[in-house]
């Protein structure tokens, strides 16, 4: 058969990508088109996503994909959290804030629990209910700022945003609306108690489709605007962590996934919802995934973040730009561990701190070895990261009951190949790594869904394992590394006493 052509739109909390896939029946092929940094903005205190610059940039990457090839779809996954309200003009009338935003983890958010406690969200939602999480926010808004609530006629996440921004039209999808902490998982509908509580109502509330459908069309504005002809909108799994867990290229069962970018999160897909005590006090939720799927996870919001800003720091220090490979390099040059850090410590989730100095400071508060490289530094923060995802492990396990017998890496982690070493000298287990771009193959494979051309999300990860090469990494010097994860588990409880 003749190859099809979509766009998929992949946006994360650090940078955006637009890929035109092709499928020619038997495997799939990702060329990227366009990339782009997703900075946010501080404007008058507050932190915000450039939400226009955003919507600028995947018009850009529409214009490549599109040009020359004929188009069957195009679909939008994004991060979760963030929303905007839309008024009755059908204008924005509030910003989406950055869930980095100093304001959204106020106390004065934890208001709502007045009226809706901890464990009446997650019974109804499933989810680890974070202060960052809509229903907080709109809680507040409604008690301070009525009038935005009352002028609402709709409430969109981001990836709804941009949507309605290509088409006219509202419209969300089911992994994106789990993400809201307002969808009842029992009917699959918006929860009647959450809306009432934040001041919203159903018709506030854009419909709720399955992925892997056609929503709409691209608007014939934004045709005439780039000069293209019009092409469906499909639903894929808006959420960008459910369309990585749909990009997965696992078989069988007892395996789990590692998503390893920004943020980390570790995880495995249930056939129902895991409700049971201690779920919420360690950090683990159930998470929306493609075509009504559901995966039991746990985040961390520090992941490659500390890394990352780390880089930045380094980058202004020395004036030049250090690549990915340069710092891989340099942490491997300076093992073995020299000291451990918590990455699970609140101060490594912040927007606003110096990230270098946090781990210098962790290291030297702790009474360890303070890092004084590039190198050192790097190899402590990768190192830290194995370890905890060791940790993460052994509670899934906990909760879950089931020994898991594989480990799928996916995300930008898989490029760094001491990350991966390190993670299966950590666990003890294999580790399969790949696709790095398993957003993006969760996006495409949804949209061959909504075509027609596979029938459910196991015939479009067997495309995916077709498509792809998967490099695995096997665990080393198990006693060493056991002796570092007692040392890890140590320095943890210091800290909490201490804190």
């Amino acid at each position: 058969m003749a190859n099809k052509n979509y766009i998929i739109t992949d946006l994360g909390a650090s940078n955006g990508r637009i890929v035109r896939g092709s499928f020619d029946g038997n495997t799939i092929d990702m060329a990227p088109v366009h990339r782009f940094e997703n900075i946010p903005v501080i404007a008058g205190g507050s932190l915000y996503w450039d939400y226009l610059n955003i919507y600028r940039e995947i018009k850009k990457g529409i214009l490549k994909a599109a040009g020359g090839s004929d188009i069957i779809s195009m679909a939008i996954d994004t991060w979760n959290v963030d929303f905007s309200l839309i008024g009755r003009d059908g204008r924005m009338i509030f910003n989406p804030l950055h869930y980095r935003d100093p304001g959204r983890s106020d106390p004065v958010l934890k208001a709502l629990h007045k009226e809706l406690s901890i464990k009446e969200i997650f019974t109804i939602t499933g989810w680890n209910p974070l202060l960052v999480a809509a229903p907080f926010y709109l809680y507040y808004l409604r008690q301070n700022f009525p009038y935005i609530i009352e002028n609402t006629s709709k409430f969109l996440m981001m990836p709804d945003l941009f949507n309605y921004f290509l088409t006219g039209r509202h419209f969300t999808e089911y992994s994106i609306a789990s993400g809201s902490l307002m969808l009842d998982y029992m009917t699959g509908t918006w929860s009647e108690r959450i809306m009432d509580t934040v001041g919203l109502n159903e018709e506030i509330m854009p419909e709720i489709l399955d992925s892997g459908v056609y929503a709409s069309m691209i608007s014939k504005d934004v045709c005439s605007e780039l000069g293209i002809k019009p092409f469906n909108v499909s639903t894929c799994a808006s959420h960008d962590t459910a369309s990585a867990v749909a990009g997965v290229p696992a078989k069988g069962k007892n395996w789990a996934f590692l998503g390893t970018g920004t943020w980390f999160i570790l995880g495995i897909e249930t056939p129902k919802k895991i409700i049971k005590d201690g779920v919420v006090e360690n950090g683990f939720c159930n998470e929306g995934g493609a075509s009504g799927s559901n995966f039991f996870a746990k985040n961390t919001s520090a992941g490659l973040w500390i890394l990352q800003e780390c880089r930045k720091k380094w980058n202004n220090i020395h004036n030049k730009e250090f690549s990915w490979e340069e710092i891989e390099g340099l942490a491997r040059e300076s093992g073995p561990i020299q000291a451990i850090i918590d990455i699970e410590d609140p101060a490594f989730a912040s927007g606003s701190q110096d990230m270098l100095n946090l781990v210098t400071g962790f290291c030297r508060d702790s009474g360890q070895q303070v890092p004084e490289t590039i190198g050192e530094t790097a190899y402590i923060i990768l190192a830290s990261l194995a370890f905890t995802v060791k940790k993460y492990l052994l509670e899934l396990e906990a909760f879950t009951g089931i020994k898991i017998e594989a480990l799928h890496m996916i995300g930008g982690g898989v490029y760094n190949s001491l990350l991966c070493q390190l993670i299966s000298n950590t666990t003890g287990m294999a580790i399969l790594a790949g696709p790095a771009e398993a957003a993006s193959m969760g996006n495409l494979i949804m949209q061959l869904k909504a075509g027609g051309d596979i029938k459910d999300l196991a015939e479009g990860r067997e495309i995916i394992s077709r498509s792809i090469v998967i490099k695995k990494y096997f665990p080393k010097d198990k006693a060493y590394w056991e002796e570092g994860y007692s040392r890890f588990k140590e320095i943890k409880e210091s800290r909490r006493k201490n804190t």
